[in-house]
């Protein structure tokens, strides 16, 4: 494939975007159309439910991607693995797209569609960070960020309920009007929905650069454009989503928040006795 036509080719000439998932055809690499020639052609892809797929050398007929030999023709691999073929050469940031899909695995189509827009410079936004911030973070392997942010968002937390407690307690505020209680309510709604806001407007950008530092351990960027499935193995074994960091995050979260009431109330105590 030449310069030129590299040019013109997009993420959704070969991973559409569908209700119902990515749709291949059976022939080229990728879901291009067949030549019309003789013999089977080679090809790979995606299931909707990010399994991975090849076409045999032999028969031509798709099977699954960690598949030892053709379930139809009993064709078996050159030593366990699928004998090279082309892939589309369509990159995003120097990185095959065939690379990008079998790491993020679970809605890659999307995913494709949002780290083309920021390689290019343009604006994505994320609901699901938004929604779950440092939990969708630990959920798509990015632990230490899901980690400081749950660290930052919990201090500023207790830090503004400190002081609101301790202006309360100067002032020997013994009840609070439903007015007062309102207005402290819309002071943390704001500050949740700014901690949500951010993280809806960098987490394609979090995702896109986690990706980017995944894909360099493996030296991808700028290979050659040609099936590996043991790298495609590695990547999908270190991609995907995480459900253990999304349990240990949400653990955390819960045991952080108790230790920091505890802290502010003991200090809320000590300053009340002062006071008294």
């Amino acid at each position: 494939m030449d310069e030129h036509n590299t040019a013109r080719h997009s993420v959704d000439d070969y991973y559409p975007r569908t209700d119902s998932g990515p749709e291949f055809s059976d022939g080229a690499p990728g879901g291009q159309e067949s030549d019309g020639s003789s013999g089977p052609s080679y090809g790979s892809g995606y299931d909707s439910d990010g399994q991975g797929w090849i076409t045999c050398p032999n028969c031509g007929s798709r099977i699954p991607a960690a598949s030892n030999f053709c379930n139809l023709c009993g064709h078996r691999f050159e030593n366990g693995q699928e004998v090279p073929f082309p892939l589309p050469d369509v990159r995003i940031d120097g990185y095959l797209v065939d690379d990008i899909a079998s790491f993020v695995a679970v809605n890659y189509q999307t995913y494709l569609t949002k780290f083309q827009k920021i390689a290019a410079g343009k604006f994505s936004f994320n609901w699901a960070a938004a929604i779950f911030s440092s939990s969708w973070m630990a959920y798509r392997g990015m632990f230490r960020p899901a980690f400081l942010l749950t660290l930052i968002a919990g201090a500023l937390s207790t830090v503004l309920s400190f002081f609101i407690s301790l202006l309360l307690i100067q002032a020997n505020v013994t009840e609070i009007s439903s007015g007062h209680m309102n207005q402290i309510n819309m002071l943390f709604y704001c500050l949740n929905i700014g901690v949500c806001l951010i993280c809806g407007i960098l987490g394609d950008s979090f995702y896109w650069k986690h990706t980017r530092k995944i894909l360099d351990r493996f030296h991808c960027r700028g290979r050659e454009a040609v099936s590996n499935l043991k790298l495609a193995r590695s990547l999908k074994a270190v991609g995907g989503y995480r459900i253990g960091y999304l349990g240990l995050i949400i653990l955390f979260n819960l045991t952080y928040t108790d230790a920091l009431t505890s802290v502010m109330l003991y200090f809320l105590n000590r300053t009340a006795g002062t006071a008294l």
